[in-house]
């Protein structure tokens, strides 16, 4: 493992080496990818304000790692890190693009994997063209009856596997008793959605499925 001093360009991404996948993580190990990632980190992570970790780990062992999930910043710093307006941040949530931790008075908080997922719903729509609609549409095509164990007989009841026109967090009161009372933040189907590379190699994957 070697250290980094300085944040070059050409380590704005993680990219893939042969079998394994470089990750530039901070001192403190949080996974950096992206320059807004970094700007968190700096302002957050008194250790990180300089020097980084160049690290190499299997593809499966990439996949599994996650960013951090504690939710600390108020919606007015996120804004601000994300160089948007607060009121564009709820009009996603109101979506249903991504859930928010809210506190015993309504305070909203988010955690870095928040972050960084509204910044990828900001690529999405001024990189791909994509909508609001079509990003919740791109959501409700997860298929969270892969990731999570269902039964045959569970399936042919559930809404979001008959009818995927919203993502399954959006719709918890009409899904089975289990969905129901858990908590959709928790949920493996809702953090991967998270993470744009997950959700394109989960979308691929069914579609290919779907063909078969």
């Amino acid at each position: 493992m070697q250290k980094q001093e300085k944040w070059p360009d050409l380590f704005l991404e993680s990219e893939k080496i042969s079998a394994c996948w470089f990750i530039l993580v901070c001192s403190n190990f949080k996974i950096i990818k992206s320059q807004i990632d970094v700007n968190f980190w700096r302002k957050t992570c008194q250790s990180c304000t300089a020097k980084y970790r160049i690290s190499f780990y299997s593809q499966h062992r990439f996949m599994n790692l996650a960013l951090e999930q504690s939710p600390k910043l108020k919606i007015g710093e996120v804004a601000r890190q994300l160089d948007v307006a607060v009121e564009t941040i709820r009009m996603y949530e109101r979506e249903g693009l991504f859930l928010v931790h809210k506190t015993a008075s309504g305070q909203r908080l988010f955690s870095a994997s928040d972050v960084h997922w509204i910044s990828c719903i900001r690529r999405l729509i001024t990189e791909r063209g994509l909508n609001l609609e079509g990003i919740r549409r791109m959501l409700a095509f997860l298929p969270c009856w892969d990731l999570k164990p269902c039964s045959d007989a569970e399936r042919e009841k559930c809404p979001a596997y008959l009818n995927a026109m919203k993502p399954c967090w959006m719709i918890k009161t009409q899904l089975t008793s289990d969905c129901q009372t858990f908590d959709c933040r928790e949920c493996k189907v809702y953090k991967s959605a998270q993470h744009c590379d997950n959700l394109k190699e989960l979308l691929r994957r069914h579609d290919a499925q779907s063909r078969q």
